[in-house]
Formats: structure tokens, sequence, C-alpha cells
């Protein structure tokens, strides 16, 4: 059996729309960091980011779970998220309760650093057919570098990165 591994962040989970709504204002859709996406506001964000709670907050993306589900069918299904801002314990608690209430059908969830995340997923996919799912720039570009099959899952701010795409999940 193949296996997914999805991220989490603007693939499952509507973090964008969260940070609006406490923000206050709209994002720059087609930038990726934050101060280019709310400029100005860059100090409210990093507490937005560093804030445990705000990952059990996240509504999920439309049509994430009933994807995930047909995934499931066919495929080992896994996440792998960067998430290394404050509490790390915490951090993971607060992903594993935000899975839990939405019933994404996952065999594990790993919450790790940016600089491991594509190191882990190339761990994960080592002999066996698969593939992650992301919309991180720097993530799929990191992917393309160390040679790890990837989906890029379509987002303004992922436009010049060349790949398969999916373009929504409904």
């Amino acid at each position: 059996m193949s296996r997914v591994i999805f991220d989490i962040d603007g693939v499952l989970g509507d973090f964008n729309s969260y940070c609006e709504q406490l923000l206050g204002i709209p994002a720059d859709p087609t930038a990726y960091s934050a101060a280019q996406r709310w400029p100005g506001r860059e100090e409210p964000f990093l507490k937005i980011l560093h804030d445990p709670k705000t990952y059990y907050r996240l509504t999920t993306i439309r049509g994430a779970i009933q994807a995930v589900e047909r995934y499931r069918i066919s495929h080992e299904i896994f996440a792998v998220t960067a998430r290394d801002y404050g509490n790390k314990s915490e951090m993971e608690y607060q992903t594993l309760r935000w899975f839990e209430k939405h019933g994404f059908p996952f065999r594990s969830v790993t919450v790790t650093t940016v600089e491991k995340k594509v190191p882990i997923i190339k761990e994960m996919l080592y002999g066996i057919d698969g593939y992650a799912i992301d919309d991180s720039p720097f993530q799929i570009q990191e992917m393309i570098n160390k040679n790890v099959p990837y989906i890029i899952f379509n987002q303004l701010w992922n436009q010049d990165i060349p790949g398969t795409r999916i373009h929504g999940w409904i």
C-alpha cells in the first residue's frame, strides 16, 4: 500500500482565515511570509503563530476530511507538520486534539521543525511508493532538492513552483 503524507496548515487546516479573523484584515493571498502577508501586523501574527491553542481552533479546508477518507481507501495516511514555536508538547497535544475533533483518519501525526520536516518525510517514504502533499514554497523546494516525491496543494503563494497540483479538495 502506498503512502500519502499531508501537511496541515494550508492543506487541511485553514490557518489563513483564522489569522485574518484575529488580525482584522485580509491577507495578501500571493505572499507566503507574514511580513508580506500582513504588513505592519507581524507582532500580533507571531502571537497567534506561537499560541498552541491556535492549532486546535482552525477550521478545516472545505472538503479536506472527505478527501483524506478517499485517500485512505488505497493509501496509508500520515501527517507531518512544521510547528516549531513555543512549547513542543503543548503544540503536539493541540495538534492531535484538532485531528480528533475533526475525525481525520491518520495513522500517525508528526509535529517537527521546519528544518527537519522534509528529512522526516524522506525517511517515511524510503523504499515505499508514495508522496507528500504540501503548500509551502520552502518545503516544496526542499522536497525538490532532496528528491522527495510531492504534489503541490495549490495556493496563490506557490504559483512559481513547478509540479503536479491539487486545486482544492472539492
